[in-house]
């Protein structure tokens, strides 16, 4: 049987801190990032984001070019349609980024 320390505010690996996930970049992450009300995507592979507390920033999503599923953003015409879903941004054949990743590695316009 397994136990379910985040039930109870721990972790196995930090046991009596708060719950924790890490987004695909390895950082632990303690709160809940922005998460995204609008993306416009731009031919160079780069997405205009508009985050909930308001922040603009910018992510790059040419290094995803090669891996896996995202190889079919290498059509513009299919990155472009890139819409929001549920505070993330998804296209038609259900590619998505973690919301706390864009928030986390996007370069914010207004800073």
């Amino acid at each position: 049987m397994r136990f379910d320390f985040q039930a109870y505010g721990r972790s196995d690996k930090h046991y009596g801190r708060k719950p924790f996930s890490y987004c695909a970049n390895g950082l632990e992450i303690n709160r809940m990032s922005p998460r995204i009300s609008n993306v416009t995507a731009a031919e160079d592979y780069k997405l205009r984001l508009i985050f909930t507390n308001g922040e603009r920033g910018i992510y790059d999503c040419s290094n995803l070019l090669n891996f896996g599923v995202f190889k079919e953003f290498r059509d513009v015409d299919y990155f472009k349609q890139v819409k929001v879903s549920d505070g993330t941004v998804v296209w038609p054949h259900e590619q998505d980024i973690c919301p706390d990743t864009l928030y986390l590695d996007s370069y914010k316009e207004n800073v």
